[in-house]
């Protein structure tokens, strides 16, 4: 994604199982990528297309949410991204690849829905691909670390606590009934885990992924994309 100044490789190593795609996504370049995150952000075209009840209880809770992330968190941003910013910049990066990579359909950020007032309560980003299935998506980000392993174990625990069924009554907004129906009817779903990839042996931080045990519980769902981020290039 030359415009946005991301460099996504697809990782190709012989351990991946054929229901997941690994990436490693570089940003080259933090200021295009910040604009076209608060561009995104500040689209509230979505809202219009609800009814007059979805459109003032969606009003009430997305316009202050986004008012804070785009004045508090991404207009404070320089050239070094922000503990604050860090998990929001995952999440969007990993939507934007996703769309280039895999022809997946972006979803609104799971904050604007109101989810995460009060900690860490859900999913924070979602796709649909073009196959009709649902993306659940969860964010992690460390200046220094690799935190794959809270992005993982992250999302079994939100399965666990049927974290993805109870955002189906927002995303029923956003996707196609198809989508919807593989979901309830046939339990398709797929997940991301997305993450600050500081390491200086890449290959060796996805090769960790492979073997992680909680990845390996993954596999049994559609698709599991992994998404190691470098945001300090």
């Amino acid at each position: 994604m030359g415009g946005l100044s991301l460099h996504i490789r697809p990782i190709d190593i012989a351990e991946i199982p054929k229901n997941a795609s690994l990436y490693e996504v570089t940003i080259s370049d933090i200021t295009p990528v910040i604009g076209q995150i608060i561009t995104d952000m500040l689209d509230t075209s979505w809202i219009n297309k609800m009814d007059i009840i979805d459109r003032k209880a969606y009003e009430a809770k997305a316009i202050p949410t986004i008012d804070k992330i785009v004045n508090n968190i991404f207009k404070k941003i320089n050239n070094e991204v922000t503990e604050d910013a860090g998990e929001y910049l995952i999440s969007f990066v990993a939507q934007y690849s996703l769309e280039s990579e895999c022809e997946h359909k972006r979803i609104v950020l799971a904050e604007v829905f109101g989810k995460r007032v009060s900690g860490n309560s859900g999913f924070d980003f979602h796709t649909e691909c073009s196959q009709n299935v649902l993306s659940f998506g969860e964010a992690k980000y460390s200046s220094n670390n690799n935190p794959y392993d809270n992005a993982i174990n992250q999302i079994n625990t939100f399965i666990k606590d049927k974290k993805d069924d109870q955002d189906l009554s927002d995303l029923r907004h956003f996707v196609s009934k198809e989508s919807l129906k593989n979901y309830t009817d046939n339990g398709k779903k797929a997940y991301i885990a997305a993450f600050s990839l500081n390491a200086v042996n890449k290959i060796s931080i996805f090769k960790k992924v492979l073997d992680h045990k909680d990845f390996k519980k993954l596999l049994k769902y559609h698709h599991v994309y992994v998404f190691g981020i470098v945001t300090n290039a």
